[in-house]
């Protein structure tokens, strides 16, 4: 099963969250809708530059705020205006609360990639670094067993 935010993406409601520099994270909140939890998919931006550094994803319990699971790649790999797969194999309680967090290691703002946020379509919450953004939502697909 696949559960997709940020819709309708692509049309001209999708925005960009900035430079995900490191210190800067997008933090999208969701009820898990499965118990396996097996990738998380996020649209990024490169502006076709390669960018130096680490992105990684983080599952984290939105009640205790422990972090459940961690998926990275180098963000050189990443290609522009395309989804990204970060792979998880882990157990979600079913209707829990969480987040994913989308952040960077040692990338610098000129080369840091940006990733796309849309129209809120869930009654969870999306924040850029500190600011709420009160009608949007991270463009992601959470992919379930």
């Amino acid at each position: 099963m696949e559960v997709v935010f940020g819709g309708p993406w692509g049309d001209s409601a999708e925005h960009l969250t900035g430079p995900l520099a490191e210190g800067t994270c997008a933090r999208q909140s969701f009820m898990a809708h499965g118990k396996h939890l097996l990738a998380v998919s996020v649209y990024f931006s490169t502006y076709c530059k390669i960018n130096k550094g680490t992105i990684l994803v983080d599952i984290v319990d939105a009640v205790t705020g422990k972090n459940v699971a961690t998926s990275k790649c180098d963000s050189a790999t990443l290609k522009d205006n395309d989804w990204r797969v970060f792979p998880f194999n882990v157990v979600l309680f079913s209707n829990g609360r969480y987040e994913v967090i989308v952040r960077s290691f040692y990338c610098r703002a000129a080369m840091a990639p940006t990733a796309h946020f849309g129209k809120k379509t869930t009654n969870g919450y999306f924040f850029i670094g500190s600011k709420i953004i009160r009608d949007g939502e991270l463009v992601c697909k959470l992919v379930y067993e």
